[in-house]
């Protein structure tokens, strides 16, 4: 897949090392879990560039690591301790919320991590790029076609990359990221987005396009990414990236279920009230009735709009009835002019109509970003 317009190219950042001064107003958070005295040599590296705030989360690290976390608090590190391993999720909350209380000169935010696989230079390309875009969440992206990438990554990055697309309307060209910089104050409207261990930073990206945070990324030097072992699991990690299709199926299983059981449940009396047109009513009146139950399920539960306007109720039914028509039309066209069977046809027309109304209800049918609160 092609690159997207939110990333940054090296030549449209002004220069790579920073202004005078400004790596003063950054905070660098290094979630830190058993590390090593790579971590301590990382950190002089950072105080010689002029980071100088660090705040160090030791998420339950073992006893043979605290020595190291003394050592970097001797430097002047600000230590924040988790008695057990809570995750690194939990590690960011905790520190943006110490951040919060207790560095309010602090502007932006990075967050790296304590094995020291970004380079100053790198660190520098990211800085720079958060000061130019400061209402953004800027991440750092890896080239998927450089030989320093494992194929596997190369493979769950791009599945992840098009389920982010289709099932959120989110593009990130490196979904599995976790060098990104943010201002605090854009920082903050994170700090209770779900997720305790790897899935909090996947749970930001999808949360952005709701809280109105433009994404961009940079390429930077890769050489190191793929050097250690990461505790990311495609699967387990990015799951909220498919709850919200999922829970659309289950609502179309649902309204399904509700439509074939009131056709069945009043077919028999209106028999004998309409002999002649029974099928016809009972139908229009189960799928008024089934559709509307899917309207507030997927409102309520799927999208999680807590709009309730007629313009959103027109749009979903001009949706949904569209649908109804589109498929009719597509089946008989189809079957006149290849002669296939019928079935297969409409098996195949309404699964794309599926996931077509399932972006059109995503994208304008329950729509909430880009709406400004009434106060």
């Amino acid at each position: 897949m092609t690159e997207e317009d939110n990333i940054i190219e090296k030549d449209e950042i002004n220069e790579t090392l920073l202004p005078e001064d400004a790596a003063g107003s950054f905070v660098v958070i290094i979630p830190a879990y058993n590390p090593g005295e790579v971590m301590i040599e990382f950190i002089t590296k950072l105080f010689c560039a002029g980071f100088k705030n660090i705040v160090i989360i030791d998420d339950g690290s073992k006893e043979e690591s605290r020595g190291v976390i003394s050592d970097a608090e001797s430097f002047g590190c600000r230590v924040v301790r988790h008695a057990v391993n809570l995750g690194k999720g939990r590690s960011l909350k905790d520190a943006l919320n110490y951040i919060a209380l207790y560095m309010s000169e602090c502007k932006y935010g990075m967050v790296l991590d304590c094995e020291g696989r970004q380079n100053i230079k790198s660190i520098n390309e990211l800085a720079n790029a958060l000061i130019e875009n400061p209402d953004s969440l800027v991440l750092a992206c890896r080239n998927y076609r450089s030989k320093t990438v494992k194929f596997k990554n190369v493979i769950t990055n791009f599945f992840t990359r098009l389920a982010m697309i289709l099932f959120c309307g989110i593009s990130v060209y490196d979904t599995k990221t976790t060098f990104r910089a943010f201002s605090i104050e854009t920082a903050m409207k994170f700090i209770n987005t779900a997720g305790e261990r790897y899935d909090y930073e996947v749970n930001v990206i999808l949360e952005s396009k709701a809280k109105e945070v433009k994404i961009k990324e940079i390429k930077v030097d890769d050489s190191n990414f793929e050097n250690k072992k990461s505790h990311y699991n495609p699967l387990r990690d990015s799951f909220n990236l498919y709850k919200i299709f999922l829970r659309y199926v289950l609502v179309a299983l649902i309204t399904y279920g509700v439509d074939l059981g009131l056709f069945r449940l009043l077919m028999e009396y209106l028999k004998i009230i309409s002999p002649i047109y029974y099928t016809v009513i009972d139908t229009v009146i189960a799928r008024v009735v089934s559709s509307f139950v899917g309207f507030l399920i997927k409102r309520n539960k799927v999208f999680k709009t807590k709009e309730h306007t007629a313009a959103t109720t027109a749009k979903y039914y001009i949706v949904t009835f569209g649908q109804m028509l589109v498929s009719a039309i597509s089946v008989w066209l189809i079957q006149r002019i290849w002669h296939v069977d019928v079935v297969v046809i409409k098996m195949i027309v309404d699964f794309i109509l599926f996931i077509i109304g399932f972006v059109l209800q995503r994208e304008w049918v329950f729509k909430t970003y880009g709406k400004k609160t009434k106060k």
